[in-house]
């Protein structure tokens, strides 16, 4: 509950913003309890949930991948505002356009698939004009203009609270993750993703390659997660 602005400005050295901790310990998002998950099929999507409503998601459904190694998840959404005057006035209308967004996955690049691979469709039969390497290596995809990256995937970021047990592991991180009874997860479900920029770079001094992708979707659906 938050304070009010009388009360922040006659306490605001002794009291938090907003009562949210509980005995000192503050239920928090954390990257250990979040994961990038691949659904390559379509059809599986479109039974899960419909466009902008809510569902339920197994997370241990197979049609997921989860995607290894990842160091750094960002979004970015922007919408378009377009302002709109009049002859007789120096005011504007302001009129919302579309969203778009972006989200840049990166990460080790390791003997498992690479990210083309990750984010690709499976079983396709298309003529491999994309992979390379033998044995460990043949994960490796990295030809972008195949027409295998022309199909679109679908991708699942859930993230849950970290949880601190006050009884007897105050201050011990407890995750409660699927077996929660409070629903303490969420979900994002990035429909129709595709890839229009992949890059990894190889330096002198560095011990390891990281590689990443920028993805762009159609759009976002919010799905609750168990």
């Amino acid at each position: 509950m938050s304070v009010t602005y009388d009360s922040w400005l006659n306490n605001h050295k002794n009291q938090t913003i907003e009562e949210i901790a509980k005995n000192g310990e503050l239920d928090f998002f954390s990257g250990e309890y979040a994961l990038l998950s691949v659904m390559q099929d379509e059809a599986a999507v479109e039974s899960m949930t419909s466009p902008g409503k809510s569902a339920g998601v197994a997370i241990a459904d197979t049609n997921f991948v989860p995607v290894a190694l990842v160091q750094d998840v960002t979004l970015q959404q922007g919408k378009q505002m377009i302002p709109v005057s009049e002859v007789g006035s120096t005011d504007f209308y302001t009129f919302p356009g579309r969203v778009q967004g972006s989200l840049s996955v990166a990460r080790i690049l390791y003997s498992g698939a690479s990210l083309l691979n990750v984010f690709s469709r499976k079983n396709t039969g298309i003529t491999n004009d994309y992979a390379s390497g033998q044995g460990d290596t043949q994960n490796f995809y990295s030809n972008l203009a195949s027409k295998l990256f022309d199909r679109p995937v679908h991708i699942l970021l859930t993230m849950y609270l970290k949880k601190f047990d006050e009884a007897s592991d105050k201050g011990k991180g407890v995750a409660t993750g699927s077996t929660s009874s409070t629903n303490d997860g969420i979900g994002l479900l990035f429909e129709n993703a595709l890839i229009p920029s992949h890059n990894f770079g190889v330096n002198a001094g560095g011990l390891m390659i990281q590689e990443a992708v920028t993805i762009t979707y159609k759009r976002i659906i919010p799905v609750s997660v168990h």
